[in-house]
């Protein structure tokens, strides 16, 4: 073997057991609070809310229509030798808006949470996302409409879980589909101000 031809050979096996180092080095990704990790096993209650905008789309894959609601939830984060967890025991829609709404006209267009509690998990980055099991059912006036499930991966920020690119689709029944936007804000207990995974 040449020796340019070894180097490259060498240089390769490198950066290979280099990158295996540092990935291991990492570990699976954890939840922190107030910039301190949260002891393994131990369950802290975060209440979160902000606004989510939901995309409905056609089986053609056309835009019918964009509903806007307030949400509230209650978690439950907590760390395990596979990294973050959670679990949304409550998650609500309200004062929800309809742009143009995908109801017939004179129905009010409604989101339900459906087989609560939702379990997600973290995921490494970047950037780091919360991948979340979810099922809604959107409603025209009570009516049912369409049955929206399959997994959600909001990035992780600051206090925030961020839903917009990247964070997947769901599928609905009737081939309906649905893109997610928006911010959910992170209330840790009342003597932390930060939550974050890294």
């Amino acid at each position: 073997m040449n020796k340019k031809l070894f180097g490259l050979v060498t240089l390769a096996i490198f950066a290979f057991a280099l990158t295996s180092v540092v990935a291991q080095a990492a570990g699976p990704v954890q939840w922190f609070s107030d910039g301190k990790l949260i002891p393994a096993g131990v369950v802290v209650p975060v209440a979160t809310s902000g606004k989510l905008t939901i995309t409905l789309r056609a089986p053609t894959g056309a835009p019918i229509g964009s509903i806007t609601c307030k949400i509230k939830d209650k978690d439950k984060i907590q760390n395990g030798p596979n990294g973050g967890m959670d679990e949304m025991t409550m998650f609500t829609f309200s004062g929800c808006k309809a742009k143009p709404s995908p109801c017939p006209r004179g129905t009010k267009a409604e989101i339900v949470a459906l087989s609560l509690p939702w379990r997600s998990h973290l995921t490494a980055g970047p950037p780091i996302r919360d991948e979340l099991v979810v099922a809604l059912e959107i409603r025209c006036s009570r009516q049912p409409f369409t049955v929206l499930e399959g997994t959600l991966a909001p990035e992780v920020g600051k206090s925030t879980l961020v839903f917009g690119a990247g964070s997947g689709t769901l599928g609905g029944t009737g081939g309906f589909s649905a893109e997610f936007k928006g911010i959910d804000k992170l209330k840790g207990p009342m003597n932390d101000k930060t939550i974050t995974a890294g």
